[in-house]
């Protein structure tokens, strides 16, 4: 499969890439916390201003379960 195939069935699924290594996330909080322990979300968020944290899903469980 082809990286532009790849991204476009990840996208499909509604997760989001992590900017750091690539991989495909529903939260880039949890993600970074397991598998790069030197960055922080405060760091990621600085350093790709814009880029999102979480995908439309994670977005979705996060506000029913604050409602």
């Amino acid at each position: 499969m082809t990286e532009t195939a790849e991204a476009t069935s990840a996208a499909a699924d509604g997760k989001i890439v992590c900017q750091i290594d690539g991989v495909f996330v529903h939260s880039i909080q949890a993600h970074i916390k397991k598998n790069h322990p030197d960055w922080t979300i405060e760091r990621y968020q600085k350093e790709w201003p814009g880029e999102p944290i979480l995908s439309p899903i994670a977005v979705e469980l996060k506000a029913k379960r604050d409602a």
